[in-house]
C-alpha cells in the first residue's frame, strides 16, 4: 500500500477522492492492479496519468492467456496415450510378436521427434527454463 504522502509517476498523492462505480469494474481494476502487484489506488491514478499502463495490462493479459492455452495443450500431450501406445510397441518387441523393420524405426523416430519439438515449442512458449 502507498504511503499517505507517497509519489506516482512523480506525482505527489496530496488530494483524496471517493466515488462509486459497479462492482464488476471493481473487481477488474483490483485484478488488474493485482497482476501489477500494486494497490488499487496507486492503479488508478496510473491508468488516469499514464496511458502506457493499458498497453502494458493489454500485454500482461495476452501472456496470460497464451501461457493458459500452452499449459493446457502440455497437459494434453502429457495425458495422451502415447506412453501407453510405445509400451505396448516395447512390449510387443520383446515377446517377439513384432518385427522391428528400418520402416517401423523410421516412424517411431519421426513421430518422438515431431513430440519432442511439440513439447519443446510449447515449454519455449510458456517461458519455463528447463535445467
Amino acid at each position: 500500500m502507498l504511503a499517505l504522502n507517497s509519489e506516482i509517476l512523480g506525482l505527489p498523492l496530496d488530494a483524496t477522492m471517493t466515488f462509486r462505480l459497479p462492482l464488476s469494474l471493481k473487481e477488474q481494476l483490483t485484478q488488474e492492479a493485482r497482476m501489477l502487484g500494486i494497490s488499487n489506488s496507486a492503479y488508478v491514478v496510473m491508468r488516469l496519468a499514464d496511458s502506457g499502463v493499458q498497453r502494458k495490462l493489454a500485454d500482461i493479459f495476452m501472456l496470460q492467456q497464451q501461457r493458459t492455452e500452452y499449459a493446457r495443450i502440455l497437459r494434453a500431450l502429457g495425458q495422451s496415450r502415447i506412453a501407453n501406445n510405445l509400451n505396448q510397441i516395447a512390449y510387443q518387441l520383446n515377446t517377439g510378436t513384432l518385427i522391428f523393420t528400418p520402416d517401423i524405426a523410421a516412424q517411431i523416430n519421426e513421430a518422438y521427434e515431431a513430440i519432442m519439438t511439440i513439447r519443446s515449442l510449447l515449454i519455449e512458449g510458456m517461458g519455463v527454463k528447463l535445467q
